[in-house]
């Protein structure tokens, strides 16, 4: 039993909750970074916990490494996404400097369904979106500073076109705003006229991948991580109208969560323990 949970060297054990949702029949579903795909029925009077995708099991003969972020038809299908084939989210930061192996899932409603790799090498993908028509998914692939668009219906389905490219920034979470644009959040900046050394290991993989092996995670965290909080406003079209800073990083030393709702923006960091409210 976990009784640390304040300690991040117990994640492995205690796991780490990174997406929650309802399902169309009011129940929640929990992904969990370490532990997988979870159903909470609500409908029970003990609230069972069902395991819908549980790791470490595997899933087409491939094991899943990292769930970060999920996202859910009103038909009750389930996207989510693995952020590396090779590193668990304890060495996150190194997915960040290798070759992309990031992949997208699907499971379906029905009782039993079984998960399925929709297409893998994703660069290090922290957020999924799925549009309001539920045509496409708006996938964030953090290590290529963009968002990709991947269609779900219509003739293109199985299409990948880029959204949003070269970002100001690692992108953590898109959510859908009032305007009927998008917020996107930032775990790390990219400054102009300012050498990123992240951009520079993106052509280099085999190099990064040769570090990796020698250079600590923590020391990797300094290097791919400066606090400041940063969040964007992109129109339907993928270009950016606004944005919002915290350039000291004290308040948010990164934006990993955000939702809009009655006129103020909720956004949450995962370094710190409350919910920064900004009124829009």
């Amino acid at each position: 039993m976990c009784t640390c949970l304040d300690v991040a060297d117990r994640e492995q054990q205690c796991g780490r909750i990174m997406s929650l949702k309802m399902n169309p029949d009011g129940n929640l579903l929990v992904l969990d970074a370490y532990i997988g795909l979870y159903l909470l029925n609500f409908s029970t009077a003990a609230y069972d916990v069902q395991a819908l995708v549980s790791m470490p099991e595997l899933v087409e003969g491939r094991r899943l490494q990292h769930l970060h972020d999920m996202a859910l038809t009103r038909r009750g299908f389930v996207y989510f996404i693995d952020v590396s084939g090779r590193f668990g989210r304890h060495k996150r930061v190194y997915s960040l400097m290798s070759r992309p192996t990031g992949r997208l899932l699907l499971r379906g409603p029905t009782e039993g369904a079984a998960a399925q790799f929709l297409f893998d090498e994703l660069a290090h993908p922290t957020s999924v979106l799925v549009s309001e028509d539920e045509d496409s998914l708006l996938i964030a692939e953090a290590s290529r500073a963009r968002i990709i668009r991947y269609w779900i219906k219509t003739q293109k389905v199985g299409e990948r076109e880029m959204f949003a490219d070269n970002l100001p920034g690692l992108p953590s979470v898109i959510r859908p705003s009032s305007g009927g644009g998008f917020w996107v959040g930032f775990s790390g900046i990219r400054e102009e006229n300012r050498f990123s050394l992240l951009d520079w290991f993106s052509s280099k993989t085999a190099l990064a991948k040769a570090i990796t092996k020698f250079v600590p995670m923590r020391m990797m965290s300094w290097i791919a991580y400066r606090s400041y909080g940063l969040l964007v406003e992109l129109d339907a079209a993928g270009s950016i109208i606004r944005s919002l800073h915290d350039p000291s990083g004290h308040v948010l030393p990164s934006v990993d969560a955000i939702e809009e709702y009655d006129g103020f923006l909720y956004i949450g960091c995962e370094s710190r323990d409350y919910v920064t409210k900004v009124k829009l």
